[in-house]
């Protein structure tokens, strides 16, 4: 059926909801050896610091991921390759495409920088904790998903109403059930709207093999039609004139700008291209790809980003002069996948400011010694003032 198959997501989606990443703790044994606290009955005496933390790739669901069982390869020290994430040490689960956004975004973070914020909460980031931590970050729709056993169904927002479960099932059960919606009003409405099907699509899945001509817009070839554009005074205006005003613009009006005639179009693609590039790159940069990292898959986003490209028919001696870059951005616009990408970009903006506004981003040992550096200072001043 159309409306089935229009609700599924796509293998790629299913993959990268499928690998993870994971922070977590170890221990240093008598003999040297170390061992990760990824057990149920693990748990954490020390202070988080980033020597007694790190970061474990190639993970994925376990035989009962939503009981917290989680595997990986065991290639590295002390990794059983077994890990539950409702256990008493600290852990912290990223999907690995997300990962990759927050080395871009953060390029300073190291895993101790999350782990820490399980010591300002005495059972760690449970859904208590997610509910405080909420009232500093935006989630957008997963927000209503952090609970041990998740509950998908909470995806389903509308902001005219306060949410609930009741709220939301009865909102899937009136989309889906209704026969009066058409099959493109409950996709729309699924996808892009209440639904916000769009919060779980790969946010490492670039709109390139969209249809990126916009040689193909509507003009009208009527023969007066083409007389007055050519009266039009905008198109009469020296083209350096018209770069000038392309440079003042949003990228969307950029489009509706150049496509006013074909003339145009034809005249000002190549430079509206360099000043769209210009602009995703200082306003958009969610729109490039991550990397390269000198991490497991830290060349992933570029590689596909050169390869997509390649299959695409562009060359990937010169890629950046021969993108469509101003066609390219109008996909991004309308791609559920950068939906996403966006929404996680801000996630980890978000987790950056509040780990430096708590002084997580500082190394336990370093925060350590400046407090007893102040404490020296106190007592100095406190010296000083009894002197007086």
């Amino acid at each position: 059926m159309p409306l089935i198959r229009g609700l599924s997501y796509k293998s790629e989606d299913g993959e990268a909801a499928s690998e993870f990443v994971l922070l977590c703790c170890y221990t240093v044994n008598e003999d040297g050896s170390t061992s990760l606290l990824t057990d149920m009955d693990s748990s954490m005496s020390d202070k988080i610091t980033s020597k007694n933390s790190k970061v474990i790739f190639d993970v994925g669901p376990g035989e009962f991921p939503q009981f917290g069982q989680f595997e990986g390869s065991g290639s590295e020290e002390g990794d059983s390759g077994f890990y539950n994430m409702f256990g008493d040490a600290p852990t912290f689960l990223i999907t690995r495409a997300a990962y990759m956004i927050l080395k871009q975004v953060w390029p300073e973070f190291q895993p101790h920088m999350l782990l820490r914020f399980w010591e300002e909460f005495d059972e760690g980031p449970t859904t208590e904790m997610m509910k405080i931590i909420g009232d500093y970050i935006d989630f957008g729709p997963m927000a209503l998903t952090h609970q041990r056993l998740v509950d998908w169904v909470g995806i389903w927002f509308n902001p005219g109403e306060r949410w609930s479960r009741e709220a939301a099932v009865r909102g899937w059960k009136e989309l889906l059930s209704n026969p009066n919606y058409s099959t493109d009003h409950i996709l729309h409405e699924a996808w892009r709207g209440k639904g916000n099907l769009w919060c779980m699509k790969a946010p490492n899945v670039f709109p390139i093999h969209e249809d990126l001509s916009l040689l193909e817009m509507g003009f009208d070839d009527d023969e007066s039609d083409r007389d007055e554009q050519k009266d039009a005074l905008v198109v009469r205006l020296p083209q350096d004139v018209l770069i000038l005003i392309c440079e003042l613009l949003h990228p969307r009006d950029i489009c509706a700008f150049i496509t006013t005639c074909r003339g145009m179009l034809n005249d000002l693609i190549e430079p509206a291209n360099r000043i769209v590039h210009s602009y995703i790159k200082t306003f958009e940069p969610w729109f490039l790809p991550a990397g390269p990292f000198d991490i497991p898959y830290g060349r992933d986003e570029i590689e596909f980003w050169h390869s997509a490209w390649g299959g695409a028919g562009y060359s990937s001696n010169n890629l950046d002069s021969d993108i469509p870059w101003l066609a390219y951005r109008r996909a991004c616009s309308q791609s559920l996948n950068m939906w996403n990408r966006i929404r996680i970009w801000g996630i980890v903006k978000q987790w950056k400011k509040l780990a430096t506004d708590w002084k997580f981003t500082e190394d336990r040992e370093d925060t350590e010694d400046q407090e007893d550096t102040w404490a020296e200072d106190e007592e100095d001043t406190e010296d000083w003032e009894d002197s007086e």
